[in-house]
């Protein structure tokens, strides 16, 4: 690996990481595994991490912050009804195997680690806020008082549609990204935009 300021250094080898679990998840990566991945000694990863555990959390993270700032982007730049439902259909990412694959390896990891899981709540409390923020604010904008509070009603829609996008990405269920896409189209009408 070239010479890279240190900030450089560790984002190359989160990425790294990730390409990592997207071959063998979370449970399965090794200190020598992302530095095949990454084309640099092991000791390059010891020298910028002080642990494996502390590399999946700084690879949590950045997965975490990616999803927010993706979130965030949507919800900005698209009309309400469309950045709702591509908040929640992953299928609409083009790296949508690896970033689905990622958070299910996640949620397998943090029932192993008390490090990982303690992130991965806090992240997903972050998601959580963040969504229910949004739906209170389209709310307000068209005078909807939703039949299911803001906060359960955000619960149920990232319940649903992790579950149906993990279903779709396991490849064992028959399931299709337009079945998923029309499930919580139909979800979000009845739930928030009727």
């Amino acid at each position: 690996m070239s010479y890279l300021p240190r900030s450089e250094r560790r984002r190359a080898i989160i990425e790294a990481t990730l390409r990592q679990v997207s071959k063998v998840g979370f449970g399965g990566l090794t200190t020598r595994g992302i530095a095949q991945e990454l084309g640099a000694a092991p000791g390059t990863i010891h020298h910028n991490f002080e642990s494996l555990t502390a590399l999946k959390c700084a690879a949590l993270q950045h997965l975490g912050d990616t999803a927010l700032k993706d979130t965030d982007r949507m919800m900005n730049e698209l009309p309400p009804e469309e950045a709702f439902l591509n908040a929640l259909v992953f299928s609409s990412d083009p790296d949508y195997p690896d970033i689905s694959q990622h958070w299910i390896s996640v949620a397998d990891e943090a029932s192993r680690s008390e490090e990982i899981g303690e992130l991965y709540g806090e992240l997903l409390g972050k998601m959580h806020k963040q969504f229910t923020d949004y739906i209170e604010a389209y709310a307000r904008s068209i005078e909807l008082e939703p039949a299911t509070s803001p906060n359960l009603l955000a619960w149920k829609l990232l319940a649903m549609a992790t579950s149906l996008n993990d279903f779709q990405i396991s490849g064992r269920v028959p399931l299709t990204g337009a079945q998923v896409r029309k499930i919580i189209d139909d979800e979000l009408k009845i739930s928030l935009l009727s």
